[in-house]
């Protein structure tokens, strides 16, 4: 595979999204209220860490996320996206709320302008699986300050039922991304202390019913905590949809 040419289409995919009204996956949100848990957890895990941080987001888009966190008390909230039209942007609009502690940055997170030891965080939201994992992995540990922590959320590869829709909508994704598998997990545990955390298994039935349907939230709810159950098998696990990650560069 050319590395020049797979960050290319990466890039070209992602400006192309944002320069739409529609990004084709408006469509797709409903599924989203499966792991509500995932994104409410990935949430807070960030925000117990915010203050006084000195923050990066990995595949930052617009740069909300890292407004949010500058509002809300990290010391210098910095950004960086594949996508130049993204970024121009976003910055503009920290520009325009008078953020002088919010910097985003254009560019391939595999090979950042960062100096090393830079940040007590890094995060993302289904960044890491369109990046050559161990690349990605390295770059963040050389950035990344001793005893920082890395929160990433992140797809899954092994559930066939899901695999089987990524194959009925591939205009949905770019051709390099690659749900994560087992085997990665070696890769991570190559740089990081690796604490995963598993979401989306039977809560994935909720895409069979429309939201207004009275038994909705309370059928979301009760397959949400038996996923709590059930999830917590080594055999089961590995069905799941979503992994909340939380990657802790070692001390030494």
């Amino acid at each position: 595979m050319n590395y020049e040419a797979r960050i290319e289409r990466e890039r070209q995919f992602h400006n192309e999204r944002f320069a739409s009204e529609d990004d084709g996956r408006q469509g797709q949100l409903k599924y989203y209220d499966a792991i509500w848990l995932c994104f409410k957890k990935f949430r807070a895990a960030i925000a117990e860490r915010t203050k006084g941080s000195v923050a990066l987001e990995y595949g930052c888009g617009y740069g909300q996320s890292v407004i949010e966190l500058a509002e809300k008390g990290a010391k210098q909230s910095s950004g960086i996206d594949i996508s130049d039209a993204a970024i121009a942007q976003g910055q503009e609009h920290a520009n325009e709320l008078g953020l002088k502690n919010v910097f985003l940055t254009a560019g391939n997170a595999e090979k950042t302008p960062y100096e090393d030891a830079s940040f007590d965080l890094v995060y993302g939201s289904g960044i890491l699986h369109h990046l050559d994992l161990d690349r990605s992995c390295a770059e963040i540990y050389r950035i990344m300050k001793p005893g920082g922590e890395a929160i990433f959320i992140e797809p899954l590869g092994h559930n066939p039922i899901i695999n089987l829709y990524r194959k009925l909508t591939p205009n949905a994704r770019t051709e390099d991304e690659h749900p994560l598998r087992h085997r990665d997990f070696k890769i991570f545990s190559k740089y990081f202390e690796v604490d995963p955390r598993f979401f989306g298994l039977t809560s994935l039935s909720i895409a069979a019913f429309p939201r207004k349907a009275f038994f909705y939230n309370p059928l979301l709810e009760t397959t949400t905590a038996i996923d709590r159950l059930l999830l917590k098998a080594p055999g089961i696990r590995w069905g799941a949809w979503y992994v909340l990650l939380i990657l802790k560069r070692p001390n030494n």
